[in-house]
This record gives C-alpha cells, sequence and structure tokens, in this order.
C-alpha cells in the first residue's frame, strides 16, 4: 500500500497509462493462483481463497489510497482508472467476476473526492 500512496496523484492532466502498482499487483495475483494450482488443493478450496485474495487486495487499496494525502480531479480520475484495469485484469486470473468485491474501492474513491473539497 504504500507504492499507492507514494504514486503521483496531483497529476495536471490524465494520460492513458494506468500506475505501475497494479501491474505489480495483477503479477503478484497471477503468482499467487499458481501457487494454489500447484498445491494439493480441492478446485472449490482454491477458489475460495482467491475470493479471499481479492477481498484483501480491496482492503489494501483502500488501505493505500486513504494516505494519500494532496489529489487533484485528475489524480482521482487516474484512481479510477487504476481500479477498472485492475479489475479486467483479476477478471482474466480468477476467471470470475470480481467488481462486486472491489465496490468498496470505487466508493472510496468517489468519496475521496466529496472529502477533499
Amino acid at each position: 500500500s504504500s507504492d499507492l500512496a507514494n504514486a503521483k496523484w496531483e497529476v495536471k492532466e490524465l494520460g492513458l497509462e494506468h500506475n505501475g502498482y497494479v501491474d505489480l499487483l495483477l503479477e503478484d495475483f497471477k503468482h499467487y493462483r499458481t501457487r494454489l494450482a500447484h498445491g494439493d488443493l480441492y478446485k472449490e478450496v482454491q477458489e475460495q481463497l482467491l475470493d479471499y485474495g481479492v477481498e484483501h487486495v480491496a482492503v489494501t487499496l483502500v488501505e493505500g489510497l486513504s494516505r494519500v494525502k494532496r489529489c487533484t480531479d485528475e489524480g482521482r480520475a487516474l484512481m479510477s482508472l487504476d481500479l477498472q484495469v485492475l479489475i479486467n485484469g483479476l477478471q482474466h486470473i480468477v476467471l470470475k467476476d470480481v467488481k462486486p468485491k472491489l465496490q468498496v474501492v470505487e466508493t472510496f474513491i468517489k468519496e475521496y473526492s466529496k472529502d477533499r473539497k
């Protein structure tokens, strides 16, 4: 979450690129899935642990974003872009809809902008 809090959120204009921490999270999650797949676990247990992993990602994102001190409207839009890229990536890894588990992050981003105004 420190990588997330230390990302540059005071951007002047929104580009097309998401932040690098998203790629790191997705790579870590791929490794997590691979380790689960190579463990001697029932498929149902693997799926449950992947669900817990997605929930942990959501908590980590909210924790990291809550540490951001300064952010422009464009920075908040970048937070949303990062979240969408993360959701799309996780859905390819987990092979199910992860959006409900990450809804708390989307809500936090929306509320973050209200609190800062």
